[in-house]
């Protein structure tokens, strides 16, 4: 409420005036009777004072309708005094039954496994990580937290510890995330304005005189490491209107520090500008350059065109190419979350890779950065299938990430899933196989120009795909990726998969594609079926023609295939075409039947009668 207060102030041009707690003390032997100890790094100020002979009873009416207004529930009139304090301050208090605490409190980092019981009746297990509050038994707090069962304030208490102490942020925060959230823990994590750590101490002691009829002692334990002073910033009116884009002058910005509570001093040009604790935020000049802007008022800033040199924007038009053409092939674009199970990162991958995952995850079983999309594609294709939708053809270009020894690696990749049907054109659909998502892949690889520079191979590594339907896709003589059919013990759908490592395809340079016009001449198409021995493949019968054949061989297409016991039937169309001229049957006849003598020596091949 005091932060509120100057920012009310600010706004409205009004001095804020803080109340100054007024109480009186006794004289007692606090300091020798209590000691006070702090053994960790993680606490740099702790102040501990106590109060004798509390009355415990009803909080007053108005404390108690504030607490209420601020969703805090009363219990009497000493616990309630803590957080009236810790709403005025923002800075948490801890009251302890000094009668429990005994003669020693101590500050430490907790012990593996340690045991403590909150106030909330409930035994925690501690890490070394938590900071706990002890006497010389056990822990009496878990710091910054909550309080302990053992040392809690009852209507019996009489006698008051009351801390006011500066702890570690995040080590509040990783306690709380794991332990407990609580309005302590929200404000600690945020950061103390160390000066408030005095001030709440100062408060509580005047409201407990005055609510519980308490006895203040005179002495206060003071442990402090941090610097009480305010921060200096020095900075230009110049500075200051040239990042705004506005033309303030040195009186209304001078103006503007003053109502925020901020002192002022000039030299030359120089403006310093004295920050107190209590604005945390503020460190640097731009920090103070947007103080001026938000109380001055941005509704002030004229409209005017950027004088300042532009650039136009980089457009990945490689990425952009691949996602035009797949879309154009009917495939649906997809953006999917790069964060998935452990169970699913070692999926799909052609080598075991290190992983990296995430340490404090928003969802506990998705903590790891994905090594492949593909988890991420079947994921969605389930969705869909459990809402009766078997035909998706998607496709996602994303990061894949992955660690080699001390260094992290991101790769980009091009991910296709296609299951179900196609439509192709007017009334038609098409059955996705696996020879389907081949010709998308061949498509691609020949629209990007590497059309004659790739080929498939025989995959039987790859665990996740069916051993008879899936190839690694080769370019320029390396693995780039897969394609096949997702394994039965997968999926029992037809799911056909494809993945393309982008880095390194795009760092493949291709030669400038040139256009070709459509012939004038007419082509002479012959058909030729061969029986192979069943282990033959069908591309390097492929190459075979193209080698045994002239220029006029324009292109070479296997349309049918037979398998029976241990023989391979392939029936081939293959395509003559002259650009000069048209050509005459008996040269066509000529080259077609060396192409066959050649494939029929080479493979102790059948010719099989048309």
């Amino acid at each position: 409420m005091i932060g509120l207060a100057y920012e009310v102030g600010a706004i409205y041009n009004r001095k804020v005036n803080i109340h100054k707690p007024n109480y009186n003390t006794v004289k007692d032997n606090f300091k020798e009777e209590v000691k006070l100890e702090v053994n960790t790094e993680n606490s740099k100020a702790f102040l501990l004072g106590r109060v004798k002979n509390v009355t415990i009873k009803e909080s007053p009416l108005f404390i108690k309708n504030r607490l209420i207004a601020s969703g805090i529930r009363p219990i009497n009139n000493v616990v309630d005094i803590s957080n009236y304090v810790m709403l005025e301050t923002g800075q948490p208090l801890h009251f302890y039954d000094a009668d429990e605490v005994g003669d020693y409190l101590g500050v430490r980092m907790a012990y593996e496994g340690e045991e403590f019981t909150t106030l909330d009746g409930v035994k925690r297990k501690l890490s070394s990580k938590d900071i706990v509050i002890c006497n010389k038994k056990e822990a009496t707090c878990l710091a910054g937290v909550m309080g302990g069962l053992n040392t809690e304030i009852t209507d019996k208490t009489k006698n008051i510890l009351i801390e006011s102490a500066h702890f570690n942020g995040a080590s509040i925060r990783r306690t709380s995330k794991k332990i407990l959230r609580s309005e302590a823990s929200n404000r600690f994590e945020k950061g103390i304005d160390i000066n408030m750590t005095y001030y709440a101490m100062e408060r509580s002691k005047e409201l407990l005189e005055k609510y519980p009829n308490a006895e203040v002692s005179e002495y206060t334990h003071e442990y402090l490491k941090l610097d009480r002073s305010d921060t200096q910033i020095e900075i230009t009116v110049d500075k200051i209107n040239q990042v705004l884009g506005m033309n303030i002058s040195e009186e209304d910005i001078c103006d503007v520090f003053n109502r925020l509570g901020f002192s002022v001093s000039k030299n030359n040009q120089v403006l310093t500008v004295t920050v107190p604790t209590r604005r945390r935020d503020i460190s640097i000049k731009e920090d103070l350059i947007e103080e001026v802007g938000r109380i001055y008022g941005v509704d002030k800033l004229e409209a005017k065109l950027p004088i300042a040199p532009t650039k136009p924007g980089h457009v990945n038009k490689y990425k952009r190419e691949i996602k035009h053409r797949l879309a154009s092939l009917g495939l649906n674009e997809v953006i999917s979350y790069s964060l998935i199970n452990e169970e699913d990162a070692d999926r799909f991958l052609d080598r075991e890779v290190n992983h990296i995952t995430v340490l404090e995850p928003m969802i506990e079983k998705v903590n790891t950065l994905r090594s492949s999309i593909i988890p991420s594609l079947i994921k969605i294709y389930e969705y869909n299938r459990a809402r009766n939708n078997k035909d998706v053809s998607i496709f996602e270009i994303g990061e894949s990430f992955y660690k080699e020894g001390n260094e992290y690696i991101e790769e980009n990749k091009l991910s296709i899933l296609m299951s179900g049907e196609l439509i192709s054109g007017i009334n038609t659909k098409i059955s996705v196989d696996f020879y389907y998502i081949k010709g998308i892949v061949e498509n691609l690889l020949n629209y990007l120009g590497y059309a004659g520079r790739y080929d498939f191979t025989i995959n039987k590594e790859e665990k996740e795909l069916h051993p008879y339907q899936s190839a690694d896709i080769i370019v320029n003589g390396e693995t780039l990726g897969f394609i096949g059919k997702l394994h039965p013990a997968i999926m029992s759908d037809n799911v056909y998969v494809c993945e393309i490592n982008l880095s390194k395809l795009n760092s493949i340079k291709t030669g400038h594609m040139k256009f070709k016009p459509l012939s004038k001449y007419p082509s002479i198409k012959k058909d030729v079926s061969f029986i192979f021995n069943k282990d033959v493949l069908c591309k390097d019968v492929i190459k075979d023609i193209k080698k045994a054949s002239s220029k006029i061989l324009s292109n070479v297409v296997v349309y049918d295939e037979y398998i029976k016991d241990n023989e391979r039937s392939l029936t081939f169309t293959l395509t003559f075409l002259d650009e000069n001229e048209t050509l005459k049957e008996e040269d066509v006849m000529v080259v077609f039947n060396k192409i066959i003598d050649s494939i029929v020596s080479k493979y102790d091949a059948k010719l099989k009668n048309m």
